[in-house]
């Protein structure tokens, strides 16, 4: 047997998906990378990551993977102005 959930949530889910896993169901999270930390830590649980699904986008989404970042780090782009921010200029 065979269990996905895909869900942004699924911390919630832990336990008892880790104790579906345990008496023999297949337990599969298909969420982000981002916010399902908790399936990726899992013995039990698979994880899939959302952009990792064939056809579930068009392009490669604009996401930043803290799990992925070269050694030197990376130039992260600003999301508004500092002179937005400076001004309280609300997103």
């Amino acid at each position: 047997m065979r269990l996905v959930v895909a869900s942004g949530d699924g911390r919630n889910f832990l336990e008892p998906l880790e104790r579906f896993a345990r008496e023999g169901t297949q337990v599969t999270v298909i969420s982000f990378a981002e916010v399902a930390g908790y399936a990726l830590e899992s013995d039990l649980i698979e994880f899939l990551d959302l952009e990792d699904v064939p056809g579930a986008f068009q392009s490669p989404l604009d996401r930043v993977r803290l799990d992925a970042l070269p050694a030197g780090g990376a130039w992260l782009r600003p999301s508004r102005s500092l002179r937005d921010v400076a001004a309280g200029v609300p997103r």
